[in-house]
């Protein structure tokens, strides 16, 4: 796994230097108030096998962006929000197959709501792919799964005691240390 991070304006010309048919995005984090980024991805020793996409869309054009993406073999891995409010969506499809449709549900949550956002998604069998935002604009929750494939995926319980099922969604792990 790697790890970038710069200033906000050299946001999309530093993607640009990352992306490569062996690389997948699987998060970035933008913050232009404090002139910020930060991306994350992982790489394949082997060269080729994926192309990326960057989306940028208006906050309600998320579901059609995905649901397009998903019905092209692609799957949306990283979002965020950039300084406009619209979404920054990073998709990639793989190169060795072109014909698997997946089927999407999308979210725009308000950081009370993601919990509850990210158990729906996972009950009805959606592995959350993607996961960005912020307390402003909301957190971007994207739900894939390959059509017709509805096994409930449980969301990973760190610190609940759960045993570990044997399909699970991890979402990033919030807390309130204050415990209110």
């Amino acid at each position: 796994m790697y790890y970038k991070g710069g200033e906000y304006l050299n946001f999309e010309s530093d993607l640009q230097s990352i992306a490569a048919a062996n690389v997948v995005i699987i998060s970035f984090d933008l913050v232009p108030a404090s002139d910020a980024y930060a991306v994350a991805w992982v790489q394949t020793a082997q060269a080729g096998g994926f192309d990326s996409k960057l989306e940028v869309v208006p906050p309600a054009q998320i579901p059609a962006i995905a649901a397009a993406d998903s019905a092209a073999s692609r799957v949306i891995t990283a979002a965020s929000f950039d300084a406009q409010g619209n979404a920054n969506l990073i998709s990639y499809g793989w190169t060795g197959d072109t014909t698997t449709v997946y089927e999407t549900q999308t979210t725009v949550a308000q950081h009370g709501e993601v919990c509850s956002a990210a158990d729906t998604l996972a009950s009805d069998g959606y592995i959350i792919s993607a996961f960005g935002g912020n307390d402003t604009d909301g957190f971007i929750l994207i739900g894939m799964r390959v059509l017709g494939d509805s096994l409930p995926r449980p969301i990973d319980d760190p610190v609940g005691g759960r045993d570990e099922p044997p399909y699970f969604t991890s979402v990033v792990f919030l807390t309130d240390p204050e415990g209110s």
